[in-house]
């Protein structure tokens, strides 16, 4: 099996797939772009995409992704990250004066990077930043990312586990072609709803009434119809009652789609 995935050698992302997929063929992604080609074109069998993670961000693109190409939602995983501060062999910690990672790990190291005054500057990717620094032997500043990179791109460790939090686990999905529905989860839908008062409200009352758990929503503004929104749920089922709820809950919408229906590593 193919399997597409945004990132380079050291990152997060290839650490989990390493983990729990491992012995098959990993197509490695430069950028949001390039894996939506990458799954346009066919070239892949499955795709392997973080969402979100214990801290609270939320990988927006993800969902975009999901919508938009043939692939469902197989299986969710969860994965334990560590984020450690990177740097040329010889540089001290007390001559950094940048830090480079992607938003999301910026945001998920905030408190160190305000409690000692870095500046933070977002790169489009954890690996990509410590390969920069490596590549252009960057003195005063530092990379947050994992420490495989500190192996793969010759640099030292400064400091280990600088999260916020101490036991940050990052989301991921498997999206594949075909689905196994025997053993359910959790279902991940997109929908719209009528621009009137009391649609949002009225669509999760349906949700409780069918006795689902509505675990996460997501909104994005829908670009041609300002003020207008999509939204994308996820609930966990039990038994087959789910299709149900869901048969009444297209009743109400402007437009949902299925995501997948899937198992939690």
């Amino acid at each position: 099996m193919k399997i597409a995935y945004w990132g380079i050698p050291g990152s997060h992302i290839l650490e989990a797939i390493n983990t729990h997929y491992p012995d098959h063929e990993y197509i490695s992604c430069r950028g949001f772009t390039e894996l939506r080609y990458t799954c346009l074109s066919d070239e892949a069998d499955a795709v392997f995409l973080a969402v979100d993670d214990t801290i609270g961000s939320s990988i927006k693109k993800a969902y975009i992704l999901m919508e938009e190409n043939i692939f469902q939602i197989s299986t969710e995983i969860n994965h334990p990250i560590c984020h450690c501060l990177l740097a040329i062999p010889g540089v001290a910690i007390e001559k950094i004066q940048t830090v480079l990672a992607s938003p999301e790990t910026l945001i998920q190291c905030k408190s160190i990077i305000e409690k000692i005054g870095w500046e933070a500057v977002e790169y489009w990717g954890d690996a990509e930043s410590a390969r920069a620094i490596a590549e252009e032997k960057m003195t005063s500043t530092a990379a947050i990312a994992s420490r495989k990179c500190a192996d793969i791109y010759k640099l030292s460790v400064l400091k280990e586990d600088i999260g916020n939090i101490k036991k940050n686990i990052i989301r991921y999905l498997m999206l594949e072609k075909n689905q196994n529905e025997e053993e359910v989860h959790k279902i991940t839908f997109a929908f719209r709803l009528p621009h009137i008062q009391g649609s949002l409200t009225e669509f999760l009352g349906i949700i409780a009434s069918h006795g689902l758990n509505l675990t996460k929503i997501e909104s994005m503004q829908i670009p041609e119809e300002p003020y207008h929104y999509e939204f994308f749920a996820e609930l966990e089922v039990r038994e087959k009652r789910w299709r149900l709820c869901i048969e009444e809950l297209k009743m109400k919408a402007e437009k949902l789609k299925m995501l997948g229906a899937y198992i939690i590593k």
